[in-house]
């Protein structure tokens, strides 16, 4: 491919924004793809290997060897790019209209645009389709959001402290200093995120700039999800998938953890992403919109991704799973209770008491003993019995809690997990707690609220009062095999050992929660099941 570097386009207010020009071989014109996000145009010599999560455009050469010419660029302020960012701005959104309608005014570009690249790239992406540049022909997101604030920093009210710290400090900070960029501002930008994120815990203005206006989206788009983004990016892409008025549109969600290596897999691409491409940006007839609009693969399947008429699947049955004080012999935890198929009817107020900080908490939530984490230890469950059959969830999930606090504010972080099936529970479980290892389980889904932003705006709580709360879970479609157990684990924090990238600052946290389970007050999880054809 032929090479045009530091290519400089004036945008609307005069800041110069800096991007390479990347042609196949010939003469053109070529459709083309523009890539542009904070990450250093100048690093992309860098292998796309987990090591470098930042390098997400894609195989340069690949696009170019299938006649695309590809457009990467810095976004305002970062790189060599002028200007100040922002944080998804209104001036870096204002940005991507100017120099989409620069590439397709090229000479070597036949004026179809679209873009490419994943995570702040498609973020970049859903904001830049609905700014409506005229030669934006279609987009493609994949694994990007569109509420910078629901979907990445702030969960339910609850601040994503190891996911923001890891991203600006690691990805765009030292990235571009440490990282062998040549930024021209030290530091590769010069905007204080933690800080300006953290002085705005509300929703309000500020954050309404930058959630995507999804109905003003007026090409066609293909969204590309993945179940595993719980956290980052999967509530935004469903999201933007429902709000999306065009009927142009198209969603694949699929399992397994491994998005980015797959964007840089010649066959991934040829199966899920070029077709789309040719069909827009080159006039090929291909059959990208035939069938049903929706393909969702079932994790923890083994099964091939399947076509749905719409998102969430209407067929979907919703299960009431109640909250139960009984012991269900699962997992070692404060309570160890039960999820029960039939609502509590005893009259008695009955609750589950949570003290926190728990005094044997080592990291975060997580109990460590013996250099073993032990993640339920220190917080609530409530699990199933083992499952008769295959029980498939596909959908969004609700968590209904009826609890009181002694404090004006709380927290409530929310995971469903697969306990896995294991023969004889009872006697190995008795030897794994001997040896304080927790039973084998698998992260399904995980939802926050924080308990004053149960309104908008937020508003505190009576100590000692019950209230009902509704909990967002993030959606998802997980198979939890016959004998397994589904898990719903409450806790008033979380842990980077047990939640990873984004776990949640715990903060400085004394209190007591009680959850209420009985007959006036009954907390439960509403899950949608897909009927299994063994039923």
């Amino acid at each position: 491919m032929r090479t045009m570097k530091n290519e400089w386009i004036t945008a609307s207010d005069g800041v110069r924004i800096c991007a390479d020009v990347y042609l196949p071989e010939g003469d053109g014109p070529f459709p083309a793809l523009y890539a542009v996000a904070p990450y250093q145009k100048d690093l992309l010599y860098l292998p796309a290997v987990p090591m470098f999560r930042f390098i997400e455009t894609g195989p340069l050469d690949y696009w170019t060897g299938h006649g695309y010419a590809v457009v990467v660029g810095d976004q305002r302020g970062t790189g060599r790019s002028e200007g100040q960012f922002a944080l998804f701005g209104p001036a870096e959104q204002r940005d991507f209209y100017d120099t989409i309608e620069w590439i397709a005014s090229r000479p070597w570009a036949t004026g179809k645009v679209s873009m490419i690249g994943e995570s702040a790239y498609s973020v970049n992406q859903w904001l830049a389709a609905a700014q409506r540049p005229p030669h934006l022909t279609c987009a493609l997101i994949y694994s990007g959001f569109t509420d910078v604030y629901h979907d990445a920093v702030y969960h339910g009210g609850l601040y994503s402290m190891g996911f923001l710290n890891f991203w600006s400090t690691d990805n765009l900070r030292a990235g571009a200093t440490i990282g062998g960029g040549t930024p021209p501002r030290p530091g590769g930008i010069t905007a204080d995120l933690i800080g300006m994120t953290l002085n705005r815990p509300v929703f309000d203005d500020w954050w309404e700039q930058r959630a995507v206006k999804v109905e003003d989206i007026d090409v066609p788009v293909l969204n590309i999800a993945w179940w595993y983004s719980v956290g980052l990016h999967l509530r935004g892409q469903l999201d933007g998938y429902e709000r999306l008025t065009g009927t142009d549109k198209r969603l694949v969600v699929l399992a397994g953890t491994d998005s980015h290596e797959r964007y840089y897999q010649p066959d991934f691409l040829d199966t899920y992403i070029r077709p789309w491409y040719d069909h827009w940006l080159k006039d090929v007839d291909n059959g990208v919109m035939d069938g049903p609009a929706v393909r969702i693969q079932v994790a923890n399947s083994g099964r091939r991704p399947r076509e749905e008429a719409e998102w969430p699947p209407r067929r979907a049955v919703p299960i009431t799973l109640y909250l139960d004080p009984e012991p269900a012999h699962a997992v070692l935890s404060l309570n160890d209770g039960s999820l029960a198929t039939t609502p509590p009817t005893g009259q008695a107020r009955t609750a589950t008491v949570y003290d926190y900080p728990n005094p044997e908490w080592t990291v975060g939530t997580t109990v460590i003993t013996d250099g073993i984490p032990q993640p339920t230890r220190g917080i609530l469950t409530f699990t199933t019995a083992p499952l008769e059959h295959d029980t498939e969830v596909t959908g969004k999930i609700t968590l209904v809690l009826y609890a009181e606090s002694d404090q004006t504010d709380t927290d409530f972080h929310v995971k469903i997990s697969e306990q896995k099936a294991v023969p004889k529970l009872k006697e190995i479980l008795m030897r794994w707690i001997a040896k304080n290892v927790p039973p084998p389980s698998a992260m399904v889904t995980r939802g926050w609220l924080k308990a004053s932003h149960r309104t908008h705006p937020p508003q505190p709580i009576e100590p000692g009062t019950v209230v009902r709360y509704e909990i967002e879970v993030w959606p998802t479609s997980y198979l939890f095999p016959k004998g397994s157990r589904i898990r719903l684990e409450i806790a008033n924090g979380d842990s980077a050992v047990a939640d990873g990238l984004f776990h949640h600052y715990y903060g400085h946290k004394a209190g007591r929660d009680l959850i209420h389970h009985d007959a006036d007050h009954p907390s439960h999880l509403v899950l949608p099941v897909i009927r299994q054809p063994a039923d």
